[in-house]
């Protein structure tokens, strides 16, 4: 009596380990893809909620005034890029206008300009901020400092 043993060739082995490491890197790269939308959602958002305040004491004040701890604003810090200076809010007194822009850890940037948010195709600092509303960095203040590095106080976490 001949002895059959039973099992898996490693052919079949291997071709269920190849099917499984491309379902792992589908998998992977549909994380990545969530997450940079999600962060750069939070961005956006947090811009958005920035502007809001910022129009609520306009409105009491008649003028845009410059953040402060006292202004309220809460974002979601993880979801700002770290690698340099970040999040500029930059105000215009003469024509009383404001411009707020950040980059997302996603890569991607943003501007809001008197309410209105849109995305930019580049980085903008200090000065590109203020040009925005045609005024000088005399007028801007920036959340992350990358040199400390830290938040500054007016930025709190959600």
């Amino acid at each position: 009596m001949v002895k059959k043993s039973r099992g898996f060739t490693i052919v079949e082995l291997l071709i269920v380990i190849v099917v499984i490491a491309i379902l792992a890197a589908i998998t992977i790269v549909a994380y990545n893809g969530i997450q940079a939308r999600a962060q750069s959602t939070s961005v956006q958002s947090d811009l958005i909620a920035m502007a809001k305040k910022i129009e609520i004491e306009a409105a009491d004040s008649g003028v845009y005034q410059q953040v402060t701890t006292t202004t309220g604003i809460k974002i979601n810090k993880a979801a700002f890029d770290t690698a340099e200076n970040n999040l500029y809010y930059c105000r215009n007194t003469t024509t009383n206008q404001y411009a707020i822009t950040a980059k997302a850890k996603s890569g991607k940037n943003y501007k809001v300009v008197n309410g209105a948010l849109s995305e930019t195709a580049g980085k903008l600092y200090a000065s590109d901020t203020c040009t925005l509303v045609g005024t000088d960095t005399s007028n801007v203040v920036f959340a992350w400092n990358a040199g400390t590095p830290a938040w500054l106080s007016w930025a709190a976490s959600n």
